[in-house]
């Protein structure tokens, strides 16, 4: 069961179709774990249908552009052990986080930059090997990390598969992954992270473009 999720904000903005492809997308993930978060989408979009009939709200640009970004997906429950994609991360992804092509950015620590054309934000997929930590780092703005496999510990508590991270500029941490599978993460930030080690800093202007 989850235990940590986007804010409110977020999941009515998704559900409007308000928010930036990125996030959209790992919310629409998230929803495939979450069955209080897609119970809050539903009655967002049925009183948003309701002020649409009504003339009050006009469907978002966003909206209508991608509605399948807008959907509430079923929970991938049932499927074959070696598809461990949440399902509308499949198109950018694949069905497998074993076919994934990484980049080391540091050690024990490796990223893959998602392709989102019409998001200005930084979106990534995250593998920490079991009990390696990323460099301590706070954020330019608002960062949302999704868990795709194993778990991570931080600052703020310990976040394993379906769980959201909020970060903002008021964080400074180090996630740690636990011991066990590898962790991997869908992350996106809408403004670069702030690196505490002049090292990382380099790593991050060189490997992270």
């Amino acid at each position: 069961m989850t235990q940590h999720h986007p804010s409110e904000t977020h999941l009515v903005e998704y559900a409007a179709g308000a928010l930036p492809q990125g996030m959209s997308l790992l919310v629409a993930a998230h929803l495939n774990y979450c069955p209080a978060c897609r119970a809050t989408v539903r009655a967002a979009e049925a009183v948003g249908g309701l002020m649409i009939e009504d003339g009050a709200l006009e469907p978002s640009p966003l909206a209508r552009a991608a509605p399948d970004l807008g959907r509430v997906l079923p929970p991938d429950e049932g499927k074959r052990p070696a598809i461990d994609v949440p399902s509308p991360l499949r198109p950018y992804i694949g069905s497998r986080l074993a076919d994934v092509r990484w980049r080391t950015f540091w050690p024990g620590m490796q990223t893959v930059r998602i392709a989102c054309p019409d998001d200005p934000s930084d979106v990534s997929l995250l593998r920490l090997r079991p009990g390696t930590g990323m460099p301590v780092h706070s954020h330019g703005g608002e960062e949302l990390t999704l868990v795709l496999q194993g778990s991570y510990t931080d600052e703020t508590g310990r976040y394993a598969v379906g769980d959201v991270a909020i970060g903002d500029p008021n964080l400074s941490h180090r996630p740690v992954a636990d011991d066990g599978a590898h962790c991997v993460c869908f992350t996106v930030v809408d403004a670069p992270l702030r690196f505490a080690s002049p090292l990382a800093r380099l790593a991050s202007k060189i490997l992270l473009r």
